[in-house]
């Protein structure tokens, strides 16, 4: 039986080689078969790079090879692989091996040396060549030290075999990498990782226009992610694997299906860049992460001061995965699954007290201040005769939310196609990607189609790809509180006298009355789930293209232009017998939009002797266009469970609006460099905003930056500190305004009485003299690498003047509007610290250890305050930070004692400085081991400091079902019918206090003394906690501190299964997300939202990841 099934797998296994292998030859039968070339009186090494030109064949050699500098002459046509090397081989001393598409020359010594024609005083050596990513180097040299002519390369899959004297040492040498020296007294058998020479080769990274460039040229921050870290563990968004990766770049992961994650770079939005097109309607999230190559993050306006306006706050420059080098046909398959493993945070409720008020059961209300549950009889409402009946009161829910929940999953499936050739290649890429939310009847659907190609010909290159996206989800559940929020409905109002899988049958009447005893205000958690709906559909369609003509050696034009345009509905409804809609409702909601992005420019990288000299000169236009449509039921609908417009029993609502934007520009950049040491680049770039009034509509900004590199010249400390960069930058940017707010309009309300429109008269002035609104910065920098790059530290200091602020203003009503658009006089400044410190701690033949520390933080501050359109709060100073979090606060003496009246709380009416909103640090830390076979990848993150008003905890506590609400004096108060709460604090005996506008003292007489008045429990804690709605709470401010363990990724590479079947690769692992985290002072949610109003839970998963490479 066991016979059987191996044969069979052997059969499917060399079935799909055979299938794959058809293919390739198919694709690629005239490269590999016919080569014409005419190469006369060339060396080999060139004559061999002639023909890499014309085939897909690839050559790797020892550069020790006398023979590669010998002239020699040949013409070929339509000639076979064999035939021309057996033609430039002969009466030579070399030979050569072929496997597929790889040739490697071989000295015919080191072939007669190997094991089957060894000596007995030789060793054998063998072993395998892998970059840091575990990828086999192709070509590496291999060479006896000490033993002139000795040597071989490593073939396809990185192997080699070498003979050798006894004892020897052997060198591997790799361009662009550090040598290995082996000693193979301790060992005939190596694995063997390269690691990078920092000396040689300096990394490159993706600048603005997506031109590559050295990073050491570069006079500002830039951080570069790889593809291969956001594919360890890949959930519904690329983003959170991104969280904590790069220095500066904040990002709030949401708990709800129907957000994504938001993005920000030192504090802003940055743009988006996706193959060198900054597409107006696509983000990070529409990309899957089995197709992105890298990530280069450029920090600041000068980093992306070519993109204008759009690139003020930086730029997250995307590269995608594209055909390849090898000329094989790679076909890729991975899956990630995981399944929720409980949460980091939920909400909790107490359970011995019943819905209800003053210890008395009730519905009505919602209120959960009710009845001691001990289990008499009380009238209550049975969810199976749907009648109010005597029965026990007891607390059957305690579990509600676990029982109404699901389990949640999480899958992502891509297979990709990617094979290249002489004139160029293509890959396509096909993602699914499935999450079953924790709610019942809800789930989003992602598919990511994307497909592109590059053609050489002559001079000419073309890439060109198109990325087509679609979400789909049957009911996005509400956020935040209110109703339609599930936890508003179940945990803050409503008690656990009854268990929540009762009320599946929600229908008391089908389509007109639900099964629900608070249906006053609140609905069924089913019929919520299951009727009222919240259907959503988003479609996304990109495309672009880059031609490029060498027009010299060193200078090249390109035209890139790029489109993107999609389409979101949602279908809202809600049945008759709604709390919130009786009689029933509809919406329809359509958003649609598009954008248009096209860069010509010519790009000329020049050098004289030690000097360097590259430009660009170009222009671009955007076009920029939304329209929004929204249609609505008016006086429920006509039939039940009928969900159309049709179906409004009056004239149905409607909205509609469209946007419009066109942005022209010109931009340059001249880059300078001496001895590749001292860089100094010049840009400018002049914009036209159709957003600004003609008088200010163009407007310039330019910048330079410049890197200096002081071991380029002398390095006294060699073998430590091996490379020393230093950085300095500085940019003006500006800023235009958002469409259409340069013009005053009325405003249009259909069917506002008896089926007549108005028009309103505008509140908002409009300045005509507005001019964009301008920033100056400046950054300067610094990076030191040691030992070998075994350690690398960054650091980045970051100062941006903020001025002519373009704000709406507060003015005076009697001017007969509200607000005016308009320059003011008031200045910002934001400062702020970048660290990176990446290492590898361990580095050995079988175990590897990297790791990496990210901690950024900014402040912004008043630098100027206008004397008319700033506030007049004297808090507001020059110097201070600008996040101040304001609360209304109670009153309290000049010990910090709340001041109470008759035992209650009294409120301030002036708003407190309670502290600030913004985090002291961002900090995210990374680690990854290998060993052998076995890689294992930990990320942390986290966020220090910062303040976060708790919606939870105050509607819990306000409604009665907060945990802590559970104590002797509720008990006293319900059971024993005793109110002895007394509040700590004080009261007034005696005296007055007088306050100006802003809440300081002006005379203070009070006289105090402690607070002894009792009052009842539910009532102070009421008070003390009102409803969200009407006061935030100073006890519900929270410090949104959080360290969270983001990742945790154990993967196993399986080694070559067999030479005969077509899997080239096969990797499985563990996976896990969002595993622990710690809050300094959340205890029901999670901050990383970077809000908190009743938020989803935050799900644990673990689960596993397959990825095969045929």
């Amino acid at each position: 039986m066991n016979q059987n099934l191996l044969r069979r797998k052997d059969r499917t296994l060399c079935s799909a080689k055979f299938l794959v292998t058809l293919i390739s030859i198919l694709f690629f039968l005239p490269s590999f078969s016919q080569i014409t070339v005419n190469v006369q009186n060339k060396t080999l090494r060139q004559t061999l790079k002639e023909i890499e030109k014309v085939s897909n064949y690839r050559f790797f050699y020892n550069e020790s090879l006398p023979v590669l500098d010998k002239n020699n002459s040949i013409q070929l046509t339509n000639s076979s692989i064999d035939n021309a090397m057996q033609k430039l081989l002969a009466g030579t001393d070399v030979t050569y091996e072929k496997n597929d598409n790889i040739v490697v020359l071989v000295d015919k010594g080191t072939v007669a040396q190997r094991p089957e024609a060894a000596q007995q005083n030789k060793a054998t050596v063998r072993g395998r060549v892998l970059d840091e990513a575990g990828t086999p180097i192709i070509g590496a040299n291999v060479i006896e030290e000490g033993v002139a002519g000795s040597g071989t390369v490593t073939d396809y899959d990185g192997n080699f075999t070498l003979v050798v004297s006894p004892k020897a040492k052997i060198r591997i040498t790799y361009l662009g990498y550090g040598d290995i020296v082996l000693n193979t007294a301790e060992s005939t058998s190596f694995n063997v990782v390269m690691q990078e020479d920092t000396h040689t080769l300096g990394e490159v990274v993706v600048t603005a226009l997506g031109i590559k460039r050295e990073e050491k040229a570069l006079g500002y921050a830039v951080q570069k992610v790889g593809g291969e870290q956001l594919s360890v563990v890949k959930g519904v968004n690329v983003a959170s694997s991104l969280t904590g990766k790069v220095a500066g770049l904040s990002i709030n992961n949401s708990t709800e299906i129907s957000e994504t994650p938001s993005l920000q770079l030192r504090g802003e939005d940055p743009l988006v860049v996706v193959d060198g097109v900054a597409f107006g309607n696509m983000s990070l999230n529409d990309i899957s992460a089995e197709d992105i190559e890298s990530i280069d993050v450029l920090k600041g306006a000068t980093a992306s001061a070519l993109y204008g306006v759009r690139g003020r706050s930086g730029a997250v420059m995307i590269t995608t995965k594209k055909s390849g080098e090898d000329g094989t046909l790679k076909i890729n398959l991975s899956n990630n699954t995981m399944f929720s493993a409980g949460y980091l945070k939920i909400p909790k409720a107490q359970s011995s007290y019943s819905t209800g008020n003053y210890g008395q059961l009730e519905y009505y209300s919602g209120y959960v201040w009710g009845d001691y549950m001990d289990g008499h009889e009380v009238m209550q409402y049975n969810p199976f005769s749907m009648q109010v009946e005597k029965m026990p009161l007891l607390s059957k829910g305690k579990n509600n939310i676990s029982n109404f929940f699901r389990p949640s999953l999480v899958t992502n499936t891509n297979i990709n196609i990617s094979q290249s050739g002489k004139l160029g290649g293509f890959r396509v890429s096909a993602t699914q990607i499935h999450n079953q939310d924790q709610y019942p009847n809800s789930k989003l659907d992602k598919y990511i189609l994307t497909g592109g190609g590059d053609i050489k010909y002559n001079k000419f290159k073309l890439d060109a790809n198109f990325t087509f996206n679609k979400e789909m989800s049957p009911n996005m559940p509400r956020v935040n509180y209110g109703n339609g929020n599930i936890f508003y409905n179940m945990l803050i109002w409503g008690g656990t006298e009854y268990d929540i899988r009762d009320f599946k049958n929600y229908w008391k009447v089908k389509d007109q009355k639900q099964n629900w005893p608070f249906e006053a205000w609140y609905d069924n958690p089913y019929y919520i789930m299951n009727e009222r709906l919240n259907k959503a559909d988003k479609n996304l369609f990109t495309t672009q293209f880059t031609l490029s003509y060498d027009i010299l050696k060193n200078l090249s034009v390109i035209l890139r232009s790029g489109y993107d345009t999609y389409t979101n509905t949602n279908d809202k409804q809600q049945p008759v017998g709604d709390s919130g809609q009786k009689l029933g409702y509809y919406e329809f909601d359509q958003y649609s939009g598009s954008s248009w992005n096209n860069d010509l420019l010519a790009n000329g990288n020049f050098t004289w002797n030690d000097f360097g000299l590259d430009m660009v000169v170009g222009t671009s236009s955007y076009w920029y266009n939304n329209t929004s449509l929204q249609a609505w039921t008016r006086g429920g609908l006509s039939v039940p469970a009928f969900y159309s417009l049709n179906a409004s029993v009056e004239r149905p609502g409607i909205n509609k609006s469209v946007e419009e934007k066109v942005l022209y520009s010109i931009y340059s950049k001249v880059g300078l460099s001496w001895k590749n040491g001292i860089y100094i680049d010049l840009t400018g770039r002049n914009d036209w905003s159709s957003t600004l009034p003609s008088s200010s509509r163009s407007y310039f900004y330019p910048s330079v930056s410049s890197s200096f590199i002081p071991t380029a010249f002398y390095n006294p400390f060699q073998g430590v500190l091996d490379f020393w960069k230093i950085r300095a930058s500085w940019t003006v940017a500006k800023k235009d305004l958002n469409v259409y707010e340069t013009n005053s309009v009325y405003n249009v309300s259909t069917d506002v009485w008896n089926g007549l429109s108005t028009a309103t008269y505008p509140t908002t002035l409009r300045d005509p003299n507005v001019k964009p609104e301008t920033e100056t910065s400046y950054e300067l920098g610094t990076n030191l690498r040691f030992f070998n790059d075994r350690l690398n530290f960054d650091f980045t200091y970051f100062n941006r003047l903020r001025y002519d602020r373009l704000i709406q203003a507060n003015i005076s009503m009697a001017s007969g509007s509200q607000r005016i658009t308009t320059n003011t006089q008031e200045e910002l400044r934001q400062k702020g610290m970048e660290f990176q410190l990446k290492g590898k701690p361990i580095v050995s033949k079988e175990f590897q250890w990297e790791a990496l520390l990210n901690v950024s933080f900014w402040h912004w501050y008043y630098e100027k305050l206008d004397p008319i359109y700033s506030s007049q709060d004297p808090r507001l100073t020059e110097g201070e930070r600008y996040d101040k979090f304001f609360i209304y606060d109670w009153e309290r003496d000049g010990n910090n004692n709340i001041v109470h009246q008759a035992g209650l709380p009294v409120k301030n009416k002036y708003e407190t400085v309670m502290g600030y909103s913004d985090p002291k640090m961002i900090l995210g830390f990374s680690s990854r081991f290998v060993y052998k076979n076995w890689d294992l990848n930990i990320s942390f993150d986290g966020r220090i400091g910062g303040l976060l008003y708790s919606w939870t905890e105050q509607a819990l506590w306000h409604a009665g079902s907060h945990p802590d609400s559970d104590n002797k004096w509720r008990y006293d108060e319900v059971v024993n019918k005793l109110q002895n709460y007394v509040a700590p604090g004080v009261k007034v005996t005696g005296g007055s206090a007088s306050f100006d506008a802003y809440g300081n003292v002006i005379e203070d007489t009070r006289k105090f003394s402690p607070n002894d008045v009792p009052v009842s429990y539910q009532s102070y804690t009421m008070v003390y906690n009102e409803n969200p709605w009407d006061h935030n709470a100073r006890q519900n401010i929270k410090d949104a501190s959080f360290i969270k363990l983001r990742e945790v990724a154990l993967n196993y590479t399986l080694p070559s299964l067999s030479k005969d079947c077509s899997l080239k690769n096969v990797r499985i692992g563990v996976v896990a997300q969002n595993l622990f985290m710690w809050t300094k002072e959340f205890r029901f949610s999670d901050p990383d939202r970077g809000r908190e109003n009743l938020n989803s839970p935050t799900s644990r998963y673990i689960g596993l990841n397959i990825n095969l490479t045929l």
